[in-house]
């Protein structure tokens, strides 16, 4: 099963350091699947008085034994894992390495921009949760030239656009499905539910 998944990364709270990790088969204490933390990966090496008990000590028990480095060469003023790190979830993992508490459902993310969320299925996202949808005209103001165009951005009509066979697609399977049958291939794709139109990159504006 964690050959299904990709490598994931996540960017500590500097935003210049990457961790890498990979989903477990195997599920945690709460029923989340276990995740692996990299040899070789940085960690913030301050914790807030908000992280969550189990990282907390996870951290500390890590120091201790020697599975993170106080001092890495690699990762200047940051702290290092020496070996590959089990942890109970994706969150938990994420907060170890960043200090903090961290959504590791949102915030592990794949090379190319997509959360873990969006490989374990619907199940797994946030009841509700609606996907970025912008109209090509608001209030009377045509977006393609204001804004779309100028970011690099244009529209293509949902009918141009493959069938996606599944109910509630992730953003990763729509971004792969335009990929496929589109030219050039496009880094993402933004679509919901009412709207007839998605966002791919402008391949003029991108070069």
């Amino acid at each position: 099963m964690a050959d299904e998944f990709p490598e994931f990364r996540l960017r500590l709270p500097n935003g210049k350091m990457v961790a890498r990790g990979r989903v477990l088969p195997e599920k945690g204490m709460n029923g989340s699947l276990k995740f692996l933390v990299l040899a070789g990966s940085p960690v913030h090496p301050e914790a807030t008085p908000g992280i969550p008990p189990y990282p907390a000590a996870q951290r500390e028990k890590l120091v201790a034994d020697g599975g993170i480095r106080r001092e890495s060469d690699r990762w200047p003023d940051h702290w290092e894992t020496t070996r590959d790190i089990e942890c109970n979830s994706p969150s938990a993992a994420a907060s170890v390495v960043a200090g903090r508490s961290t959504d590791g459902l949102a915030q592990w993310r794949t090379e190319e921009g997509f959360p873990l969320v969006d490989y374990l299925g619907s199940s797994w996202r946030t009841p509700h949760k609606t996907w970025l949808v912008r109209g090509s005209n608001v209030s009377g103001r045509d977006l393609v030239q204001r804004l779309w165009v100028s970011d690099g951005w244009v529209t293509l009509a949902a009918t141009h656009l493959p069938q996606v066979d599944e109910a509630d697609p992730p953003r990763a399977c729509c971004g792969g499905t335009c990929r496929r049958d589109t030219t050039p291939p496009p880094r993402t794709a933004r679509a919901g539910h009412g709207r007839r139109t998605a966002l791919l990159p402008d391949p003029d504006a991108t070069g």
